[in-house]
Protein backbone atom coordinates (compact mmCIF):
# COMPACT_ATOMS: atom_id res chain seq x y z
CA UNK A 1 0.00 0.00 0.00
CA UNK A 2 2.71 2.53 0.53
CA UNK A 3 3.51 2.86 -3.22
CA UNK A 4 -0.36 4.74 -3.52
CA UNK A 5 -0.80 8.18 -3.05
CA UNK A 6 1.16 9.44 0.32
CA UNK A 7 3.32 7.69 0.10
CA UNK A 8 7.37 8.06 -0.15
CA UNK A 9 7.92 11.33 -2.23
CA UNK A 10 11.51 12.07 -3.68
CA UNK A 11 13.04 14.55 -2.30
CA UNK A 12 10.65 14.79 1.00
CA UNK A 13 12.47 16.78 3.87
CA UNK A 14 15.64 17.56 2.35
CA UNK A 15 17.36 20.52 3.02
CA UNK A 16 18.30 23.33 0.50
CA UNK A 17 18.72 26.75 2.41
CA UNK A 18 22.87 26.47 1.99
CA UNK A 19 22.84 25.47 -1.73
CA UNK A 20 20.37 28.74 -2.87
CA UNK A 21 21.73 30.91 -1.01
CA UNK A 22 24.92 29.79 -2.73
CA UNK A 23 23.20 29.76 -6.06
CA UNK A 24 22.20 33.89 -5.42
CA UNK A 25 26.16 34.21 -4.54
CA UNK A 26 27.10 32.97 -7.80
CA UNK A 27 24.27 34.61 -10.12
CA UNK A 28 24.95 38.15 -8.41
CA UNK A 29 28.41 37.68 -9.48
CA UNK A 30 27.87 36.11 -12.72
CA UNK A 31 29.76 38.08 -15.34
CA UNK A 32 26.82 38.26 -17.80
CA UNK A 33 25.07 39.96 -15.13
CA UNK A 34 27.20 42.76 -14.33
CA UNK A 35 27.29 43.23 -18.08
CA UNK A 36 23.66 43.78 -18.03
CA UNK A 37 23.66 46.08 -15.38
CA UNK A 38 26.06 47.97 -16.72
CA UNK A 39 24.03 48.36 -19.63
CA UNK A 40 21.06 49.35 -17.39
CA UNK A 41 23.15 52.28 -15.79
CA UNK A 42 23.91 53.69 -19.39
CA UNK A 43 20.80 53.41 -20.90
CA UNK A 44 19.60 55.43 -17.71
CA UNK A 45 21.95 58.15 -18.17
CA UNK A 46 20.90 58.08 -21.93
CA UNK A 47 17.24 58.52 -20.98
CA UNK A 48 17.86 61.14 -19.11
CA UNK A 49 19.92 62.93 -20.48
CA UNK A 50 17.32 62.87 -23.42
CA UNK A 51 14.77 64.11 -21.09
CA UNK A 52 16.88 66.92 -19.82
CA UNK A 53 17.37 68.00 -23.49
CA UNK A 54 13.55 67.85 -24.32
CA UNK A 55 13.05 70.27 -21.68
CA UNK A 56 15.67 72.66 -22.72
CA UNK A 57 14.78 72.62 -25.96
CA UNK A 58 10.77 73.09 -25.19
CA UNK A 59 11.92 76.18 -23.12
CA UNK A 60 13.73 77.32 -26.53
CA UNK A 61 10.72 76.90 -27.99
CA UNK A 62 8.65 78.93 -25.31
CA UNK A 63 11.13 82.14 -25.66
CA UNK A 64 11.82 81.39 -29.21
CA UNK A 65 8.06 82.20 -30.29
CA UNK A 66 8.21 85.43 -27.49
CA UNK A 67 10.77 86.71 -29.98
CA UNK A 68 9.24 86.14 -32.55
CA UNK A 69 6.03 87.64 -31.40
CA UNK A 70 8.21 90.75 -30.14
CA UNK A 71 9.36 91.31 -33.44
CA UNK A 72 5.95 91.71 -35.01
CA UNK A 73 5.02 94.52 -32.74
CA UNK A 74 7.50 96.49 -35.20
CA UNK A 75 4.80 97.19 -37.45
CA UNK A 76 3.22 100.06 -35.92
CA UNK A 77 5.25 100.56 -32.96
CA UNK A 78 9.00 101.69 -32.27
CA UNK A 79 11.13 99.73 -34.31
CA UNK A 80 14.51 100.57 -32.90
CA UNK A 81 13.53 100.03 -28.88
CA UNK A 82 11.77 97.19 -29.79
CA UNK A 83 14.46 95.63 -32.06
CA UNK A 84 17.19 96.57 -28.53
CA UNK A 85 14.67 94.43 -26.26
CA UNK A 86 15.12 91.76 -28.48
CA UNK A 87 18.55 91.52 -29.06
CA UNK A 88 18.25 91.13 -25.44
CA UNK A 89 16.17 88.74 -25.57
CA UNK A 90 18.16 86.76 -28.01
CA UNK A 91 21.00 86.75 -25.63
CA UNK A 92 19.18 85.44 -22.60
CA UNK A 93 17.44 82.53 -24.80
CA UNK A 94 21.67 81.79 -25.60
CA UNK A 95 23.21 82.23 -22.44
CA UNK A 96 20.06 80.17 -20.44
CA UNK A 97 18.45 78.06 -22.22
CA UNK A 98 21.20 77.27 -25.40
CA UNK A 99 24.21 77.38 -22.89
CA UNK A 100 22.22 74.78 -20.68
CA UNK A 101 22.08 72.36 -23.62
CA UNK A 102 25.79 72.77 -24.70
CA UNK A 103 26.26 71.75 -21.34
CA UNK A 104 24.25 68.69 -21.68
CA UNK A 105 25.76 67.74 -25.01
CA UNK A 106 29.45 68.45 -23.63
CA UNK A 107 31.68 65.69 -24.71
CA UNK A 108 28.63 63.03 -26.01
CA UNK A 109 27.75 62.31 -29.40
CA UNK A 110 25.61 65.40 -30.03
CA UNK A 111 23.69 63.02 -33.24
CA UNK A 112 22.38 60.84 -30.81
CA UNK A 113 19.86 63.73 -29.07
CA UNK A 114 19.38 65.48 -32.53
CA UNK A 115 15.40 64.40 -32.53
CA UNK A 116 15.71 65.44 -28.49
CA UNK A 117 16.49 69.15 -29.40
CA UNK A 118 15.87 69.62 -33.40
CA UNK A 119 12.25 71.58 -32.71
CA UNK A 120 14.01 74.23 -30.08
CA UNK A 121 16.53 75.08 -32.58
CA UNK A 122 14.64 75.22 -35.93
CA UNK A 123 12.64 77.93 -33.97
CA UNK A 124 15.89 79.64 -32.59
CA UNK A 125 16.79 79.98 -36.17
CA UNK A 126 13.58 80.98 -37.45
CA UNK A 127 13.25 83.49 -34.54
CA UNK A 128 17.07 84.82 -34.92
CA UNK A 129 16.78 84.96 -38.55
CA UNK A 130 13.96 86.41 -38.85
CA UNK A 131 15.01 89.26 -36.29
CA UNK A 132 18.49 90.39 -38.51
CA UNK A 133 16.07 90.63 -41.81
CA UNK A 134 13.66 93.31 -39.75
CA UNK A 135 16.74 94.64 -38.43
CA UNK A 136 18.63 94.72 -41.53
CA UNK A 137 16.51 93.35 -44.50
CA UNK A 138 19.65 90.16 -44.42
CA UNK A 139 19.85 86.45 -43.28
CA UNK A 140 22.59 85.02 -41.72
CA UNK A 141 24.74 82.43 -42.79
CA UNK A 142 24.45 78.97 -41.19
CA UNK A 143 28.53 79.98 -40.04
CA UNK A 144 27.09 83.22 -38.45
CA UNK A 145 24.66 80.95 -36.17
CA UNK A 146 27.08 78.68 -35.35
CA UNK A 147 29.52 81.37 -33.98
CA UNK A 148 26.21 82.36 -31.83
CA UNK A 149 26.25 78.41 -30.23
CA UNK A 150 30.09 78.36 -29.13
CA UNK A 151 30.86 79.01 -25.65
CA UNK A 152 33.83 79.62 -23.10
CA UNK A 153 33.70 78.28 -19.29
CA UNK A 154 33.78 81.32 -16.85
CA UNK A 155 36.92 80.59 -15.48
CA UNK A 156 38.66 81.81 -18.77
CA UNK A 157 37.36 85.04 -19.15
CA UNK A 158 39.31 87.79 -17.41
CA UNK A 159 37.44 88.51 -14.02
CA UNK A 160 37.14 91.99 -14.84
CA UNK A 161 34.95 91.37 -17.96
CA UNK A 162 32.88 88.42 -16.13
CA UNK A 163 32.49 91.08 -13.03
CA UNK A 164 30.73 93.27 -16.08
CA UNK A 165 28.69 91.15 -17.63
CA UNK A 166 27.19 89.79 -14.17
CA UNK A 167 26.35 93.75 -13.60
CA UNK A 168 24.82 94.35 -16.70
CA UNK A 169 21.98 91.41 -15.84
CA UNK A 170 19.13 92.56 -14.96
CA UNK A 171 17.73 91.24 -11.77
CA UNK A 172 15.47 88.38 -13.28
CA UNK A 173 17.97 86.82 -15.85
CA UNK A 174 18.99 83.97 -14.31
CA UNK A 175 22.91 82.59 -15.40
CA UNK A 176 24.32 79.83 -16.75
CA UNK A 177 26.01 77.70 -14.07
CA UNK A 178 28.45 76.32 -16.44
CA UNK A 179 28.81 78.64 -19.04
CA UNK A 180 29.54 82.38 -19.33
CA UNK A 181 27.84 84.40 -21.60
CA UNK A 182 30.76 85.37 -24.04
CA UNK A 183 30.43 83.62 -27.31
CA UNK A 184 33.55 82.61 -29.22
CA UNK A 185 34.31 82.11 -32.32
CA UNK A 186 36.47 79.30 -32.96
CA UNK A 187 38.77 78.65 -29.74
CA UNK A 188 40.50 76.11 -28.57
CA UNK A 189 39.48 76.54 -25.77
CA UNK A 190 35.81 76.01 -26.46
CA UNK A 191 34.12 74.55 -23.18
CA UNK A 192 30.78 73.58 -25.32
CA UNK A 193 28.64 74.00 -28.11
CA UNK A 194 25.47 72.75 -29.62
CA UNK A 195 26.28 71.59 -33.15
CA UNK A 196 23.85 72.86 -36.24
CA UNK A 197 23.06 70.76 -38.30
CA UNK A 198 22.61 71.76 -42.41
CA UNK A 199 18.71 70.36 -42.08
CA UNK A 200 17.73 72.04 -39.14
CA UNK A 201 18.88 75.70 -40.32
CA UNK A 202 17.26 75.04 -43.52
CA UNK A 203 13.80 73.81 -41.88
CA UNK A 204 14.35 77.34 -39.84
CA UNK A 205 14.94 79.02 -42.71
CA UNK A 206 11.51 77.59 -44.34
CA UNK A 207 9.69 78.42 -41.28
CA UNK A 208 10.75 81.73 -41.64
CA UNK A 209 8.81 82.49 -44.73
CA UNK A 210 5.06 81.81 -42.59
CA UNK A 211 6.04 85.03 -40.39
CA UNK A 212 7.26 87.29 -43.33
CA UNK A 213 3.80 86.28 -45.23
CA UNK A 214 2.27 87.47 -41.48
CA UNK A 215 4.55 90.38 -41.67
CA UNK A 216 2.94 91.23 -44.99
CA UNK A 217 -0.71 91.00 -44.23
CA UNK A 218 -0.45 92.89 -41.00
CA UNK A 219 1.52 95.89 -43.08
CA UNK A 220 -1.61 96.21 -44.89
CA UNK A 221 -3.72 96.40 -41.76
CA UNK A 222 -1.60 99.70 -41.10
CA UNK A 223 -1.76 101.01 -44.40
CA UNK A 224 1.91 100.06 -45.72
CA UNK A 225 1.38 99.31 -49.05
CA UNK A 226 5.33 98.90 -49.64
CA UNK A 227 6.27 96.30 -47.73
CA UNK A 228 4.13 93.68 -49.05
CA UNK A 229 5.46 94.40 -52.06
CA UNK A 230 9.29 93.75 -50.75
CA UNK A 231 7.96 91.03 -48.95
CA UNK A 232 6.73 89.14 -51.75
CA UNK A 233 10.46 89.63 -53.60
CA UNK A 234 11.97 88.02 -50.46
CA UNK A 235 9.41 85.17 -50.37
CA UNK A 236 9.59 84.41 -54.22
CA UNK A 237 13.19 84.13 -53.99
CA UNK A 238 13.01 81.77 -51.17
CA UNK A 239 10.54 79.65 -52.86
CA UNK A 240 12.58 79.23 -56.31
CA UNK A 241 15.66 78.57 -53.69
CA UNK A 242 13.17 75.48 -51.90
CA UNK A 243 12.80 74.35 -55.51
CA UNK A 244 15.64 74.55 -57.12
CA UNK A 245 17.66 72.57 -54.39
CA UNK A 246 14.64 70.30 -52.32
CA UNK A 247 12.46 69.42 -55.01
CA UNK A 248 12.44 65.82 -54.50
CA UNK A 249 12.54 66.26 -50.60
CA UNK A 250 10.40 64.18 -48.72
CA UNK A 251 8.57 64.39 -45.13
CA UNK A 252 8.86 67.22 -42.71
CA UNK A 253 10.66 69.38 -45.27
CA UNK A 254 8.16 68.16 -48.16
CA UNK A 255 5.45 69.76 -45.77
CA UNK A 256 7.01 72.82 -45.04
CA UNK A 257 7.48 73.13 -48.91
CA UNK A 258 4.18 72.77 -49.51
CA UNK A 259 3.58 75.62 -46.61
CA UNK A 260 5.92 77.94 -47.97
CA UNK A 261 4.03 77.56 -51.07
CA UNK A 262 0.56 78.60 -49.68
CA UNK A 263 2.23 81.71 -48.13
CA UNK A 264 3.75 83.12 -51.44
CA UNK A 265 0.35 82.72 -52.46
CA UNK A 266 -1.46 84.33 -50.17
CA UNK A 267 1.40 87.27 -50.17
CA UNK A 268 1.11 87.51 -54.03
CA UNK A 269 -2.86 87.49 -53.67
CA UNK A 270 -2.41 90.75 -51.13
CA UNK A 271 0.00 92.44 -53.46
CA UNK A 272 -3.03 92.01 -56.31
CA UNK A 273 -5.57 93.40 -53.84
CA UNK A 274 -3.58 96.29 -53.38
CA UNK A 275 -1.87 97.06 -56.73
CA UNK A 276 -5.93 96.27 -58.32
CA UNK A 277 -8.14 98.11 -55.61
CA UNK A 278 -5.82 100.16 -53.77
CA UNK A 279 -6.87 103.33 -55.44
CA UNK A 280 -10.96 102.19 -54.67
CA UNK A 281 -10.55 101.30 -51.31
CA UNK A 282 -9.32 103.63 -48.19
CA UNK A 283 -5.86 102.31 -47.03
CA UNK A 284 -7.32 101.68 -43.40
CA UNK A 285 -10.13 98.73 -45.31
CA UNK A 286 -7.44 96.72 -47.72
CA UNK A 287 -6.64 94.46 -44.82
CA UNK A 288 -10.41 93.91 -44.53
CA UNK A 289 -10.33 93.48 -48.56
CA UNK A 290 -7.11 91.05 -48.61
CA UNK A 291 -8.66 88.59 -45.63
CA UNK A 292 -12.09 88.64 -47.33
CA UNK A 293 -10.59 87.95 -50.82
CA UNK A 294 -8.30 85.88 -49.13
CA UNK A 295 -11.28 83.13 -47.58
CA UNK A 296 -13.11 83.18 -51.41
CA UNK A 297 -9.92 81.95 -52.70
CA UNK A 298 -9.65 79.32 -50.13
CA UNK A 299 -12.92 78.06 -50.19
CA UNK A 300 -12.35 75.50 -48.11
CA UNK A 301 -12.28 76.69 -44.73
CA UNK A 302 -8.82 76.12 -44.48
CA UNK A 303 -6.85 78.91 -42.02
CA UNK A 304 -6.07 82.06 -43.72
CA UNK A 305 -3.54 85.18 -42.50
CA UNK A 306 -6.77 86.57 -40.99
CA UNK A 307 -6.56 83.82 -38.22
CA UNK A 308 -3.24 84.64 -37.23
CA UNK A 309 -3.36 88.62 -37.19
Amino acid sequence: MGGGKGGNRRGHGRKSGPKSSESSTTFADSPVIQAFLGYKTLLDEKHDKHEALVKISRDTTIDSKRIIFHLHRCIGGDKEQLLAETELMIDKCIRVNLAKMAVELKSVDQYKYSRAITAGIQEFIEAYTFYTYVKGQSLPTIEEVQSKLQFIAPSLQPEASLNEKRSAQAPTEAPCPDLSSHVMNGSSESAGFVRLSQMDFVLGIADLTGELMRMSINSIGWGDVDLPVELCSVLQLLEQAFLTHCSTARGEMARKIQTLKQSVFKVENACYTVKIRGSEVPKHMLAHSVQTNEKHLAGDGSQTSADWS
